[in-house]
């Protein structure tokens, strides 16, 4: 049979057991729906936290007084600046501001920025389109997507009137709002020239919220440790190993969940399948014998289910992976977003950054694609193994 024959008979055959077809067919892709989307939804989290540490400095140092966080002393910079090794020392300003609610209260973070800190990723891409003139003539702030819809919703279209710590009234216009990148940086933040943000967050001009530092060689890391820890005896170190463990306890623990999915996913799959050789079963006699009975032979008749079975898994999972796509990054993968990161824990619609592992995907296709078509395959096989005239009877 040619490859034109065999295609037309393959759609014909599909065609004619659609309704067999569709009841297995959707609760597999809804499986396969589901399977994917926690796969890749784990993939991005993960890919956004490592993100998120690799732009980590070496080592956080904050003053605590009492077992309280304090404003860290800007003198301290020198001081750490003389250890060997040691290419980076900033001083950073950031701090949680409160608005009053009648109901509830409610936050966002301020971070202070030097917008002409062209060595600073960060800075680049906040500042990147913003007329650095106009900013500078008036009080002007940088906001996040979330921070900006945030204060809309409270008829704040164009600025907002912040109440420093001395009970002044100081109005700071919106000078860009940022798009939309990951879940992790789309939260409440307003970016702000450092010396407005001291104001507001009332943070003296000769202290800091802490102090971020960068070493030169990775290898030296717990020698410039010890000699930071004997700087100061009422510092506290945070290093970027600290900050890693605490964000991998934060995604094992969701794996965890993932891992409940995969099982449960797995489980009705095999349900599923074991349904379908019953089914496929008690119909393969009459349809084996009359391709037996034209002359064909069980090459013949397996080949044709083989690439039937194979035509219609591609498919499946072709389109699960299209719906979980844009499941996930276009419509922010409701549900399925609350059970991995918890409704509470943000106050924004997550955006997802695209994160695709080839290996599991493939994996998954596999582990798919070979018992599905097994199911199909072997009772054909043991039909059309047997004596036409026994099948016939």
């Amino acid at each position: 049979m040619n490859k034109v024959a065999l295609f037309n008979l393959i759609t014909k055959n599909i065609y004619k057991d659609k309704r067999e077809h569709l009841g297995a067919s959707t609760v597999i892709f809804l499986v396969l729906f589901i399977l994917i989307s926690s796969l890749w939804l784990s993939n991005s989290i993960k890919s956004d936290i490592q993100s998120e540490i690799n732009a980590q400095s070496d080592f956080i140092v904050q003053r605590f007084i009492g077992g309280t966080k304090a404003q860290t002393p800007m003198r301290w910079i020198e001081k750490i600046d003389s250890i060997k090794g040691i290419i980076s020392v900033q001083p950073r300003i950031y701090g949680t501001y409160l608005i009053k609610g009648i109901d509830q209260d409610s936050y966002f973070d301020i971070v202070g920025i030097d917008l002409f800190d062209d060595e600073n990723p960060l800075v680049k891409k906040v500042v990147k389109g913003v007329d650095l003139k106009r900013f500078f003539k008036r009080d002007s702030m940088i906001l996040s997507n979330a921070l900006s819809r945030f204060l809309k919703d409270r008829h704040y279209d164009s600025y907002y009137n912040f109440i420093t710590p001395s009970g002044n009234i100081k109005r700071v216009y919106f000078a860009k709002v940022l798009d939309k990148d990951s879940f992790i940086w789309d939260k409440r933040v307003a970016f702000i020239d450092g010396d407005l943000a001291r104001e507001i967050l009332g943070i003296a001009d000769d202290k800091c919220t802490d102090i971020a530092v960068s070493i030169a060689n990775s290898a030296e890391k717990s020698n410039i440790l010890s000699k930071l820890k004997s700087l100061f005896f009422d510092a506290k170190i945070t290093t970027k190993d600290e900050i890693q463990k605490a964000y991998q306890n934060f995604y094992d623990f969701k794996s965890s969940i993932f891992l409940l999915l995969f099982l449960l996913s797995t489980t009705a799959f095999v349900l599923i399948l074991y349904q379908r050789y019953d089914s496929a079963l008690s119909k393969a006699s009459q349809e084996v014998a009359i391709y037996r009975m034209v002359g064909w032979s069980i090459k013949d008749i397996i080949k044709l289910k083989l690439f039937e079975s194979l035509v219609l898994a591609v498919i499946i999972f072709a389109l699960s992976f299209i719906a979980s796509y844009i499941y996930l990054y276009i419509f922010g993968a409701p549900l399925l977003s609350d059970i991995f990161l918890g409704e509470k824990n943000y106050f924004f619609t997550p955006h997802f950054s695209l994160s695709v592992d080839a290996k599991t995907l493939i994996t998954v296709f596999i582990i798919f694609i070979i018992p599905y078509i097994a199911s199909i395959i072997v009772p054909i096989w043991r039909v059309a193994s047997r004596d036409i005239k026994e099948v016939l009877r």
